[in-house]
C-alpha cells in the first residue's frame, strides 16, 4: 500500500468484516471491471484474466473469470502465446490435454 493510513486501513477491515459471503459478491461484482485475476506463468508468459462475476458457492464466494467461460483456456491469446512461446508442437500440445 502507498501512503499507508492505519486509520483508514482499519476502517476497511471493520467494513469487510461486517460483510456476509451475499455481500462480498454484491462488492466484487460491482467492482469486477478494475480487477483482474493473476493465474500464473507458462514459461515467461503470465497468464491472467478478468473477473466475469462472483457467486455463492455454498458457504464460499466464487470468483468466475472470462478464461472460465472458454471451453478450453487454450482457446485463450495469452495461453495461446504461451505455448507457441514453449515450442511445443501440436502433439506435444494435445498430449498435455
Amino acid at each position: 500500500m502507498t501512503n499507508f493510513n492505519r486509520d483508514r486501513f482499519e476502517e476497511i477491515i471493520t467494513l469487510a468484516n461486517t460483510l456476509s459471503n451475499e455481500d462480498l459478491c454484491t462488492l466484487i461484482n460491482a467492482v469486477a471491471s478494475r480487477l483482474n485475476i493473476y493465474v500464473g506463468s507458462m514459461g515467461r508468459v503470465c497468464i491472467s484474466s478478468e473477473v466475469e462475476h462472483a457467486c455463492l458457492n455454498g458457504m464460499t464466494v466464487q470468483i468466475n473469470t472470462t478464461m472460465a467461460q472458454l471451453d478450453d483456456m487454450r482457446e485463450d491469446s495469452a495461453m495461446q502465446y504461451a505455448l507457441e512461446k514453449m515450442d511445443l508442437t501440436i502433439d506435444q500440445i494435445k498430449e498435455i490435454a
